[in-house]
């Protein structure tokens, strides 16, 4: 398992089973394939968080408003 500043990044098969036992039982195929997407999605986001692989909030405004004046 990876740890990423005290959040415990599970396994994929437990992390899918955590999210299947979170949604209903009469989910579609699409609203369960969209709930995983989500969370592998999100569990990718905090590694590359963790690994320095984003664009400060900041930094990314003061980028826009260059490009805006071009």
């Amino acid at each position: 398992m990876t740890t990423t500043e005290g959040i415990e990044l599970k396994t994929p098969v437990a992390a899918a089973m955590e999210v299947l036992a979170a949604i209903p039982q009469d989910s579609t195929w699409d609203a369960v394939m969209y709930h995983l997407d989500v969370r592998q999605k999100l569990e990718r986001a905090l590694v590359e968080a963790d690994e320095g692989k984003f664009i400060d909030h900041d930094e990314l405004f003061e980028e826009l408003l260059r490009d805006e004046d071009e």
